[in-house]
């Protein structure tokens, strides 16, 4: 037994001596990521204040909350009214990202309507791959009643769309930032959440949820997401 344990350190001994080198190899971490494109809804009638303390900025909040909470996922802005276009590109950067959405108003876009057939012309264009798609969608849902050309459009190019429904269906007049209300016929047009819009989520394989006064609604889309 002794000679056998002098034998072992004998060996190792030697091994030691001839120093072994294990080439450095690469290890490829394949990180999952949901890569969620946001698609903030810039048009007027984001300004309507049936929520505090208006649309628009309702939205920016979940949209920064869901920044905070998805920090490993590649996230992208885009915003819309009549015409698209985008904000930033996927990135890990949710600072920069977070910076460019909250310099977003209804100004960035003159053209007034919402059109989500653009929105999803654009993002469909400005993504590779073969694979689903996510676009998360914050809108109070625009004016239209039949969503079939967008919901044809997202089932074409493989977009799962998720909404976040920003509003309320009671509503609110529109109040532009010169204190004027917006008018229709020469009354003071009431601005209410279309949730028909809802449509165009479901038939596409995602969600729609309504906003809430809390983060729940946000927790409750990104584990839709990412589920």
């Amino acid at each position: 037994a002794r000679n056998a344990l002098f034998l072992m350190i004998g060996f190792f001994i030697i091994i030691a001596l001839a120093q072994p080198i294990i080439d450095d190899g690469v290890v490829t971490v394949k990180a999952k990521s949901a890569d969620i494109m946001i698609a903030l809804d810039i048009s007027d009638s984001m300004l309507a204040e049936d929520v505090y303390p208006n649309r628009l900025e309702l939205a920016k909040q979940k949209a920064l909350t869901l920044l905070s909470e998805a920090p490993d996922e590649r996230i992208g802005i885009m915003a819309f009214a009549k015409n698209s276009y985008l904000v930033s590109p996927l990135s890990f950067d949710t600072t920069a990202v977070s910076f460019l959405l909250t310099q977003l108003d209804t100004t960035s876009i003159t053209q007034k309507g919402t059109d989500f057939l653009s929105i999803l012309d654009v993002f469909s264009k400005s993504q590779n791959g073969e694979g689903e798609k996510y676009l998360l969608i914050l809108s109070d849902g625009g004016d239209s009643s039949d969503f079939r050309d967008e919901i044809a459009l997202a089932q074409k190019n493989n977009i799962v769309v998720f909404i976040l429904g920003i509003g309320t269906t009671k509503g609110a007049p529109i109040k532009l930032k010169n204190g004027s209300f917006i008018k229709q016929h020469g009354e003071i047009l009431v601005s209410k959440l279309n949730e028909n819009i809802s449509e165009l989520a479901t038939s596409s394989g995602g969600v729609y949820i309504q906003n809430t006064t809390s983060t729940s609604d946000i927790y409750a889309m990104l584990k839709e997401i990412k589920g």
